[in-house]
């Protein structure tokens, strides 16, 4: 099997494994992506809220409200809440020693609900420091608790917190 072939089964993989639990935020033109993080619970960007509730358009289409049960808008991350839990929440265990300079990465999305959208990349950088929307600097050595990764995943607006 050749190389591009081994990629094609490992984004399909992707999709089929991670797809069921990354939701649309809003609806039609929409404004982003989330991924359900455990039982009525899912992860996005705080950027992606522009009111305290918000419709998410699951996998199977359906659509249900969900309110904001947590933001840290430095961060740029809040998770939602919603009452039912269909979804499966997304199964992974960080492990830091996987995560390496050139390690192949998918970046998987539903932005607005108009569809599951993947694309792949590669890890760029390890031990990183970003800005998050009002300039706080995360991660690195301001906070060597929180380990950042930079990667290449080329996204469009609505696609990044899925």
């Amino acid at each position: 099997m050749g190389v591009l072939e081994e990629l094609q089964q490992a984004v399909q993989g992707a999709d089929e494994q991670v797809g069921p639990s990354v939701v649309g935020l809003g609806r039609g033109r929409g404004f982003g992506s989330g991924v359900v993080i455990a039982a009525g619970r899912v992860l996005t960007n705080a950027h992606n809220l522009r009111r305290e509730e918000v419709t998410l358009t699951f996998a199977d289409e359906r659509q249900e409200k969900a309110r904001v049960a947590g933001i840290d808008v430095d961060g740029d991350l809040a998770v939602l809440e919603v009452d039912t839990a269909k979804a499966p929440a997304i199964a992974w265990s960080p492990d830091e020693s996987a995560v390496a300079i050139g390690t192949p990465v998918f970046a998987l999305a539903n932005p607005g609900g108009r569809g599951l959208r993947v694309t792949f990349g590669l890890v760029s950088g390890t031990k990183r420091t970003f800005r998050g929307p009002r300039g706080r600097r995360i991660g690195g050595g301001i906070d060597s608790s929180i380990r950042m990764a930079a990667c290449w995943a080329s996204t469009r607006s609505g696609s990044r917190a899925g």
